[in-house]
């Protein structure tokens, strides 16, 4: 590629993330895009291709919920695949993945959350009872969707199915114009925790 020389923020040279992913899907699709090592010894590898069409899937998903451009979802996941599959999603969508540490407090997650004006929150059944809680104490929480093997079972909606019943072409959203993969890393309060802020 010519234009390969990355420049600021999330461009790589005149192509963000986001339309690189899209060539290297189309031109290189049977390559490795990712390999992930789970903490249970299990290893998921994707193709370029493959990596693309779950991320179509997933803003297909966040749009059926109700999520467009600059609408916030929160991650609130421990390290797994579906982390970037949401990411690329939403900023198909042109909406900004809002991580959390799982580790965080009730009282700091639900700052994070609140100012950041999150819609959708989407974790691990272990984090279910933490997700339910934030919902209750912010208003702009919309849904929760549960990831993970034991996400069938859990008592939220789980993001498997949801993604399984998504087209996984692109969204006429993402056909309109490009977007960038954003982040949102909202400040803690001034007596907030070290690591916010």
């Amino acid at each position: 590629m010519t234009d390969a020389t990355p420049t600021r923020g999330t461009v790589v040279g005149k192509r963000t993330l986001r339309r690189l992913l899209e060539y290297r899907a189309a031109t290189t699709p049977d390559r490795p895009f990712v390999i992930f090592d789970d903490l249970a010894g299990g290893i998921s590898r994707l193709t370029y291709a493959e990596f693309d069409t779950q991320a179509n899937r997933a803003a297909h998903a966040l749009h059926a919920l109700g999520i467009g451009r600059g609408d916030r979802v929160n991650l609130h996941l421990d390290n797994c695949i579906e982390f970037l599959a949401l990411w690329f999603g939403a900023a198909k969508l042109g909406a900004v993945m809002m991580p959390t540490n799982t580790l965080a407090s009730i009282d700091e997650l639900a700052y994070l959350i609140d100012h950041s004006q999150a819609r959708v929150i989407v974790t691990h059944p272990g984090h279910l009872g933490t997700a339910a809680e934030l919902r209750r104490r912010c208003p702009s929480v919309a849904h929760v969707l549960a990831c993970g093997p034991d996400a069938a079972r859990a008592d939220a909606p789980d993001l498997a199915g949801l993604l399984a019943a998504q087209p996984s072409g692109p969204h006429q959203s993402q056909l309109a114009r490009p977007t960038m993969l954003r982040l949102c890393t909202p400040r803690a309060p001034p007596r907030g925790p070290k690591g916010y802020g």
